[in-house]
């Protein structure tokens, strides 16, 4: 396969580790190496337009996805497979890994208003009203 450009109307498509960086293409994840630049891993999979991309803090081994189908990937990097993969109740605008657990994310969706957190298996439905997030697990 070879390397496309990145997209450019989608915000989130660019995203860095320690010694790696990512961009995504409409439908593929590029993980390159910061000193080199060159492309170490072609992730695929994605079958709606990847819409944000985001790796763990905690752990370089973990990068997360979304597409406009409302699609969530988080993917064991070392493996090159999607170890979580969900329909979210609106496509996602940005993601965010916690920076104290690496088994947690904030999406943040097109609706504007809500957000799903994940951590492990256990969903919880979060709602932002007033520059204040309400979670609750379901």
């Amino acid at each position: 396969m070879i390397p496309s450009g990145p997209q450019y109307w989608h915000k989130q498509i660019v995203t860095t580790s320690k010694d790696r960086f990512a961009y995504c293409s409409t439908l593929s994840i590029y993980i390159c190496n910061v000193r080199t630049h060159e492309v170490e891993k072609i992730i695929t999979g994605h079958e709606g337009v990847i819409t944000c991309i985001e790796w763990n803090l905690l752990d370089s081994n973990l990068l997360a996805s979304a597409t406009n189908e409302r699609q969530l990937y988080i993917w064991k990097l070392s493996e090159e497979i999607a170890i979580l993969h969900m329909t979210l109740e609106s496509y996602a605008l940005m993601l965010q890994w916690s920076k104290i657990s690496a088994d947690m994310i904030l999406i943040l969706d097109s609706s504007g208003k809500s957000n799903n957190n994940f951590r492990g298996d256990i969903i919880t439905k979060c709602n932002y009203e007033n520059h204040k997030v309400y979670c609750q697990i379901l």
